[in-house]
């Protein structure tokens, strides 16, 4: 949960030539700790996979559905961000985003 936490800074961060180290030094932090994230969510995913379809852990029951349901929006809601921001700049419309920025801080730690 730290990683939201980054955005939430990020995005209070005013623009401007002041505020330049304070910013780069979020998405640094931000870039290093989804880049250390990232193996271990793919390790857990797949983990989970081969435990219910490979081992039979959970088959037939509705808790294993729900879970897995919840992951794959846990997986998706990045991804339909960063799918919303890449059309956001095809067709070159600044989208709202938080506390009152133009993009959404997914959008900033994409494209540093």
């Amino acid at each position: 949960f730290y990683l939201p936490r980054i955005f939430v800074n990020l995005a209070m961060v005013p623009e401007g030539a002041t505020n330049t180290a304070e910013r780069d030094r979020l998405l640094l932090m931000a870039n290093k700790l989804f880049r250390f994230m990232t193996p271990l969510g793919v390790l857990a995913v797949l983990s989970g996979l081969v435990l219910w379809l490979g081992l039979g852990i959970g088959n037939g029951q509705g808790w294993v559905h729900a879970k897995s349901l919840l992951v794959l929006g846990l997986i998706g809601s990045p991804a339909v961000t960063a799918l919303r921001n890449l059309i956001a700049e095809s067709i070159d419309i600044r989208m709202s985003g938080i506390a009152g920025t133009t993009r959404s801080p997914s959008y900033c730690l994409s494209r540093s």
